[in-house]
């Protein structure tokens, strides 16, 4: 008997590549993520750091000028925060997105892999059976044959 081949091999090679290109870009959406979370974390370090010094310098007598640019330093610090917020939540709707790709591609991959080992499995069996056939063929003509020489 032949060996077994799938016929939509090329078909489930096609989607494989597509499943991994969606994981690559999923994986690179979340160390975007990840990068623009640590942005984030060293803008609010850096804002508290300043409101701090801004804190301790109306304690002293400073000149109002200072405060007044530590108080413009923070605001621009704010504006900057809010704005990697903005640009985090839009990547996490992205990421969302891409996720629900990725689950999509692997469920129409996987559909194509359960497929191929159901025909394997079929086949498999379908040879188990000839081969058995053969065997159990086999052995009823050399049981006959030696039934003949036997008589002759």
């Amino acid at each position: 008997m032949k060996r077994f081949k799938y016929s939509l091999e090329n078909v489930l090679h096609y989607k494989e590549q597509i499943l991994d290109s969606i994981k690559a870009e999923h994986g690179t959406l979340l160390a975007q993520i990840r990068k623009k979370e640590a942005e984030i974390q060293e803008l609010e370090n850096k804002l508290v750091s300043a409101q701090n010094k801004m804190d301790d310098l109306k304690k002293q007598d400073v000149q109002i000028k200072d405060i007044c640019l530590y108080g413009m330093y923070i605001s621009e610090m704010e504006n900057q925060i809010r704005k990697k917020q903005e640009q985090l939540k839009l990547l996490q709707q992205q990421e969302e997105k891409k996720k629900v790709q990725v689950i999509a591609a692997k469920i129409d991959t996987s559909r194509y892999e359960k497929l191929k080992d159901r025909r394997q499995s079929e086949y498999e069996k379908a040879a188990k059976k000839a081969q058995e056939l053969f065997i159990e063929e086999f052995a009823s003509r050399t049981a006959r044959y030696s039934q003949n020489r036997e008589v002759i």
